[in-house]
This record gives structure tokens, C-alpha cells and sequence, in this order.
């Protein structure tokens, strides 16, 4: 025989303690996020520029002209370049020492990021009010009465005070990725933290040219000539080594909107099963 409840409300569930094996995170998507008076600070022991050579660039041009009855014409000429590398060595930088970064506001679209699975994870005095079931048949294999024979029993309005389960476990549990329309995160603040030497490759600042100097010339009324200097200088390291630094950073609202996260749930353990009050409003016993 089987034992049918179309319809079974039960009070209170609680659950002493679930164990979670490892919850697996998939990527996730952050549709839109915005950061508000975020402030982030960067100090560093030392700043060196490796190799730092200064390159200094001096132009000479000169300029003419002729002014004759038959004849009237002018121009410029680049007569040389000077080029004079000066060699510095290693180069501190004291104004890399410490950075204030103040971003009233700042956002990203479409934000992707993974997350590490989490093991070993620990739920307990967990509590579920007003647990609804239906089309419940009990057991599923059907059962049998020695010595009596029924056709059909029903029975109305069954409570049971209470029930327990001494312990579960599931193997999985999967279900579509929570999305979340909007999460805001207020007063976050990030301690600083070591995140030792920092270098960087080659760098190099190209030359930077400067008006032109006069150097001096002469006129004779229908010719004359003046000579010009353009000066400039670039600079090229070949790293820049930043040691035992430290970053902090603090934002007044953390904003992310349209968050979806995949998710599941392996290796369950439940202990300590309580269920009290179980309203049925029928119970039907039937011969298959």
C-alpha cells in the first residue's frame, strides 16, 4: 500500500549544523560598478631610477636674408646638433615616496573577476518557519499490514508534535546563478598592506624641446644674419625599482549593480534535524 499526503505544513525546521565539502564559485559579471570618494595612498621605502642617463640636445639654425633692389629673399638653415649624454647612475626619487590618489567617483561596465572554491565550510543553528510540502507519498516502495486487508483508509486533520533526523548528506546541489540587482558596500576600508618591490621596464621620456635662443648676428641693412639655439633634453632609465611598498585604500561607497553569480554546492552534511509541528490535512492509504 502507499500512504499519499497531497498537502503537509510544517512549522519549524531547524538544523543543528550544516557542513558544506567546498562551494564552487563560477566567473562573475558585475554589470555596472562605481566607487565614490575613494582614496588610495602608496608609500615606498625607496624609489630609484636604474641607469638614469640625461640626454641635453642643442639645435643651431640661422636665419638670413637678402633685401636688394632686384632681389629679396630669406630663409632658415640648420647648421648643427649637439648631442651630450650625461650619465647619473642611480637616481632616487624622492617624490615617488608617497602618493595620495583622491577619485571623487569612478566606474566600470561589464567587470569580470573569478573566485576561489570555499572548503570546509561551517553553518550552524540554521532555521527555516513555515515549510510547505506536497504530493508527498509515503513510503515510496509501499507497505504492507500482516493479517489485515484494506482496500482504502483516510484520514483527516493528523498533527505530529515533532520528528527528527539524525543526519543527511548530499552529494551536490546546483541551481541557476544568483543575480543580484543591486549590492552597496559603505565605508570599506582596506588596511595597508606589503607588497614588497615593484619594478618596471625601460623607461624613456623623449626630448623636449625648447624655444630657440638668439646667440647673436649681424645686419647690414639689405643683409643680415642671426644665429639661434633650440635647446632640449629627454631622459631614459633602465628601470625604475620601488622597494618595500605599501598601499591602502579606503572607499565611501562601493556600488555593484546587476551582479550574477554562478554557484554549487558539493559535499553537504546535515546533523541534528529537528522538525516540530507537522500539520496534514489528509492522509489517503490506498491498495495499487
Amino acid at each position: 500500500m502507499d500512504a499519499r499526503v497531497p498537502d503537509a505544513v510544517i512549522a519549524r525546521v531547524e538544523v543543528g549544523r550544516i557542513a558544506v565539502g567546498q562551494v564552487s564559485l563560477g566567473d562573475i559579471v558585475v554589470g555596472r560598478l562605481r566607487l565614490d570618494n575613494a582614496r588610495v595612498n602608496v608609500r615606498s621605502g625607496q624609489a630609484l631610477l636604474r641607469d638614469l642617463v640625461v640626454t641635453v640636445r642643442l639645435e643651431i639654425t640661422l636665419d638670413w636674408f637678402i633685401n636688394l633692389l632686384l632681389f629679396d629673399d630669406s630663409g632658415t638653415e640648420e647648421l648643427d646638433v649637439v648631442t651630450i649624454p650625461f650619465a647619473l647612475g642611480d637616481w632616487e626619487v624622492p617624490g615617488l615616496r608617497d602618493i595620495n590618489l583622491d577619485i571623487a567617483a569612478l566606474t566600470g561596465n561589464n567587470v569580470r573577476t573569478s573566485a576561489d572554491p570555499i572548503g570546509n565550510l561551517q553553518v550552524n543553528g540554521l532555521a527555516a518557519d513555515n515549510v510547505r510540502a506536497t504530493d508527498i507519498v509515503l513510503p515510496t516502495a509501499g507497505f504492507a499490514l500482516a493479517g489485515l486487508g484494506l482496500t482504502s483508509v483516510s484520514v483527516t486533520d493528523v498533527g505530529v508534535p515533532a520528528a527528527r533526523v539524525g543526519g543527511a548528506t548530499v552529494g551536490q546541489v546546483s541551481g541557476a546563478p544568483l543575480t543580484l540587482p543591486n549590492l552597496r558596500l559603505r565605508g570599506l576600508t582596506l588596511p595597508s598592506a606589503a607588497a614588497g618591490d615593484i619594478r618596471t621596464g625601460p623607461l624613456d621620456l623623449p626630448v623636449r624641446r625648447r624655444e630657440r635662443i638668439p646667440l647673436g648676428g649681424f645686419s647690414l641693412g639689405f643683409v643680415g644674419v642671426d644665429v639661434f639655439a633650440r635647446p632640449g633634453a629627454g631622459t631614459r632609465a633602465s628601470q625604475m625599482l620601488l622597494t618595500g611598498v605599501q598601499a591602502s585604500a579606503s572607499a565611501g561607497l562601493v556600488e555593484l549593480q546587476n551582479v550574477t553569480v554562478p554557484f554549487g554546492l558539493h559535499n553537504l552534511t546535515l546533523a541534528d534535524v529537528g522538525i516540530h509541528t507537522i500539520d496534514i490535512p489528509t492522509i489517503t492509504v490506498t491498495q495499487p
